[in-house]
């Protein structure tokens, strides 16, 4: 699952479900703290 360059998350997009969500809450940290 990743973040699109509009922040919206894409669940069809990445291998495994875990490491997508953390890449998810970790690209959506960098938004919200920027």
């Amino acid at each position: 699952m990743t973040i699109n360059h509009s922040g919206i998350v894409s669940p069809e997009q990445g291998n495994n479900t875990t490491d997508g969500w953390r890449t998810s809450l970790g690209r959506l940290a960098e938004i919200l703290s920027s």
